[in-house]
């Protein structure tokens, strides 16, 4: 790297060079990248409109709305910083490995809808940790 010292800071790469002057670059994603995270956008929309019809809808729709604002950002390439899905993909893990205690002892109709809940929290998780991944290993550098 020579005389430029870089260290990854949130989801961004920071180049300091001699002078302290610093210099923040975020990667524009792929096309393909775009797609997947429109996609992914449109899906997460369709599992808020589906929550209404849920005894407690107001936790899913912050979680699956979040999850769909995030996503439509990252197609349109207006996702502002890495933060964001850092912590909603860490919300949405834990959030799914408390509920894992409940599903473990919970029984017939009730275990089926704490395992579903579950798979939705973990595949947001899992979609979160994705862009914010994709966000730190994609960024160029620059000199």
């Amino acid at each position: 790297m020579g005389w430029w010292t870089c260290w990854v800071r949130t989801g961004l790469v920071s180049l300091v060079d001699d002078d302290s002057r610093m210099m923040e670059r975020e990667r524009e994603p792929t096309l393909g990248h775009r797609i997947a995270s429109g996609v992914a956008a449109v899906v997460f929309a369709y599992a808020v409109f589906v929550q209404f019809n849920d005894v407690d809808p107001i936790r899913w729709v912050l979680v699956y709305g979040s999850a769909s604002v995030v996503s439509a950002l990252e197609a349109w390439g207006r996702l502002g910083g890495r933060r964001i899905p850092a912590v909603i993909g860490g919300v949405a893990c834990a959030w799914a490995g408390l509920l894992v205690f409940q599903a473990v002892g919970a029984e017939g109709i009730a275990a089926v809808e704490l395992w579903r809940e579950i798979g939705g929290l973990l595949v947001v998780g899992l979609w979160m940790t994705w862009i914010w991944q994709t966000g730190l290993s994609a960024v160029e550098e620059s000199r």
